[in-house]
């Protein structure tokens, strides 16, 4: 990513944010707002060369760095109701239907899409009790857990709440919301049936090569 921004990255002769424009249009997403900051005259440039049917993209342009959920402060139209937001360096397939019919029966202000992942430790976990007595002793257990899939649905009423032109990633923001005791839903992807994966290593992308997505 020294020369080249992550969303500019090719699988399969297709750039990263290439294959997520396709997914959104697929599902007859016409509009769409890409932000930029790292690198952005040549993100531009490579979606502008793009054939995009009926698809307008107009571009957020951060002057500086507003992180994963800051840079929606910069959306001028307010007229939406709620809006999808994904990081641009994934690689997925998935019911974009379902997931706003998830949303709109839950009544969120947020639905979160997440994907359950698992770590395996490489040594020997030890289980104490309050006297630190040993109770148990694992070898190299697998711990299971959801993680953010970098996939949102957000209500204009959360969006509102971001400042303007402040550094705020999504976490933080969900965090805010919580503490706000807002109402945000989970969508979870299915790993038998729904492809996701974050390419941010070298092995990641050679995988997703390999797997002709």
């Amino acid at each position: 990513t020294y020369s080249t921004p992550k969303p500019l990255v090719k699988i399969n002769k297709k750039s990263l944010i290439e294959h997520n424009i396709a997914l959104l249009s697929s599902y007859g997403i016409e509009n769409i707002y890409v932000s930029v900051h790292y690198m952005a005259e040549q993100i531009i440039d490579h979606i502008d060369s793009l054939e995009k049917d009926n698809t307008n993209i107009e571009y957020l342009r951060e002057k500086n760095k507003l992180g994963t959920a800051g840079p929606l402060s910069l959306l001028e139209d307010k007229k939406y109701k709620h809006i999808l937001v994904m990081n641009a360096d994934l690689l997925c397939s998935f019911s974009i239907d379902k997931l706003i019919d998830n949303h709109i029966k839950s009544q969120a202000d947020v639905t979160v899409v997440i994907t359950e992942r698992s770590t395996q430790i490489p040594f020997g976990v030890i289980e104490m009790d309050k006297k630190e007595n040993i109770m148990s002793i694992t070898e190299k257990p697998t711990i299971k857990h959801f993680c953010l899939a970098g996939i949102y649905i957000i209500e204009k009423n959360a969006i509102d709440t971001i400042p303007e032109n402040t550094y705020l990633d999504m976490p933080d923001f969900l965090n805010t919301l919580v503490k706000k005791d807002k109402n945000i839903s989970v969508f979870p992807l299915i790993p038998e049936f729904e492809e996701w994966s974050d390419i941010g290593t070298i092995a990641a992308l050679s995988e997703a090569d390999d797997n002709n997505f």
